[in-house]
């Protein structure tokens, strides 16, 4: 007799790259596959990818997983996504453009225009979220006016996993639990609201909550090495997977997660929809509570912005930088960061706020700029942490962290130093993956996602909070106070840059 097939195969289709683990019900991965996703920048603060290449890398990663667990062992498929990304498709359903990335900053003069034609406050307590550059209604408003002929184009729009679920089982739908962070979904219905798309466009369907979408048609399945057939769940956005993952993962179902990934996102469970300007509120994966989540614009794609500009006059690796900037103590000489490379999104809503530095001396070095970059990072999330908790939500007392920034000793040090809570590291740093994998096998099972959450045993790191906190305690209000000092410098420069000032 043939043994059932006992693994959950998550795609993560992500910001730059397709990633594809083989979970058992013990949280193990078995198996996994990877290929990259390119983005292209016509544009500075453009953002843009083909929608062919994340159905070709996540095919590629898909079949790269299979070769090494066997097709027979896999259950499901189970999708998990870049969120707030879209395409506009034609008819046939083919893309009329590239699609626009969670990321791109095109839209600022839209989005402030947006903000005097609509009502903020009421946007924020229909959607969860505050009108900001991410928002897909602003954008759209930007295709509106830049290409008014490609829009007209389009028959449909579509999101990460509604593209990747028409292509894998001929459905084209969404799920609540991801596509909610777009603004173009109600919180209270989980539906889409009224008024906010082009009439002509079509949207997909959505799925309530974390749920199968159909079954892998004969073309995916060939694509991809799998049985036709295989049930294909659409889990829920990267980030509410990864709260999932990270809390069953890290053993605290109470903690706060914090992804060190392109962005880093600090993400709290709760009960109730609480709203406030320091976080955004969104539908939690498998059951009727909430993610209150703040994120931060740039997470760890500044210190690799750092290692790509250093590396070829240092020849360190970012394993050799840890090391380095180890050695150098805590508060980086004086040198503070604030780390708004690209906007900042809460709690000011601010696309032209701008990475600032200060405190330079002769004493400073590149290790003391790096770990200073981390420092910053760090205490932009103790400040959003402070903020969410001021606001109503459950206490903290410890944090699970994943992303590749995660891998870091010192990073985690220091957000234990800077937060004065533990840390927890799960020996996988797919959290967001697990966490597609955990939902699935609840939709499967029809379990309640607590008890699919309990099966999960992975080792983990700790980091307590050391000496060096006494350090950070002290950069604290200075930190605070950082981005209202230099707002107007950073708003001056972006219109002199834009060419919207007088450079003179």
């Amino acid at each position: 007799m043939t043994p059932a097939p006992e693994l959950i195969l998550a795609l993560d289709c992500g910001t730059s790259s397709a990633k594809a683990v083989a979970w058992g019900d013990d949280g193990v991965a078995r198996g996994e596959g990877r290929a990259e996703i390119a983005t292209d920048a016509p544009a500075p603060g453009f953002a843009e990818q083909e929608p062919e290449d994340w159905w070709q890398a996540s095919c590629r990663a898909i079949a790269a997983c299979v070769e090494t667990v066997g097709a027979s062992r896999v259950a499901a498929l189970a999708i998990t996504f870049q969120r707030e990304t879209f395409a506009l498709l034609d008819a046939a359903g083919a893309p009329v453009r590239p699609a626009i990335l969670w990321h791109d900053g095109r839209a600022t003069e839209e989005l402030a225009e947006l903000q005097t034609h609509l009502d903020p406050a009421a946007y924020h307590r229909a959607t969860g979220k505050q009108l900001d550059i991410t928002a897909a209604v602003a954008k759209l408003a930007w295709l509106s006016r830049h290409e008014p002929a490609t829009l007209a184009r389009a028959s449909r729009w579509v999101d990460v996993p509604a593209y990747l679920a028409s292509r894998l089982t001929g459905r084209a739908a969404t799920v609540a639990c991801g596509v909610d962070t777009t603004g173009l979904v109600a919180l209270a219905s989980r539906s889409w609201r009224d008024g906010v798309v082009p009439e002509h466009l079509a949207l997909p369907d959505i799925l309530p909550r974390s749920g199968v979408v159909g079954r892998l048609n004969a073309a995916a399945a060939t694509a991809c090495g799998l049985p036709a057939g295989t049930p294909v769940v659409v889990a829920g956005g990267d980030g509410h997977c990864f709260s999932v993952g990270a809390r069953a993962a890290g053993g605290d179902r109470a903690a706060a997660t914090l992804t060190l990934g392109t962005s880093a996102v600090l993400g709290i469970a709760s009960a109730r929809p609480l709203l406030d300007d320091a976080f955004r509120t969104l539908l939690a994966c498998g059951d009727d509570g909430y993610l209150l989540e703040s994120v931060i614009q740039c997470g760890s794609a500044t210190v690799s912005w750092f290692d790509d500009l250093f590396a070829a006059s240092s020849g360190r690796s970012p394993a050799a930088w840890d090391r380095t900037c180890a050695e150098v103590p805590a508060g980086s000489r004086g040198l503070l960061v604030l780390p708004h490379w690209r906007g900042q999104r809460v709690p000011h809503n601010d696309p032209l706020a701008r990475g600032v530095v200060v405190g330079w001396t002769d004493a400073h070095d590149e290790a003391a700029f790096r770990r200073a970059i981390l420092e910053g990072i760090a205490l932009e999330v103790a400040q959003l942490l402070a903020v969410i908790q001021s606001a109503g939500a459950p206490p903290v007392s410890s944090l699970v962290v994943g992303g590749g920034g995660a891998r870091a000793d010192l990073w985690c040090q220091i957000l234990a130093d800077v937060l004065r809570v533990s840390v927890c590291r799960p020996s996988t740093v797919e959290s967001a993956s697990l966490g597609a994998a955990i939902c699935a096998r609840a939709v499967l099972s029809q379990i309640p996602l607590c008890d699919a959450m309990g099966t999960v045993q992975v080792a983990a790191d700790r980091f307590d909070p050391g000496p060096d906190a006494t350090v950070y305690a002290r950069l604290k209000p200075v930190f605070a106070g950082l981005y209202a000092a230099c707002r107007e410098a950073n708003h001056a420069l972006a219109e002199i840059i834009s060419g919207r000032g007088d450079a003179h």
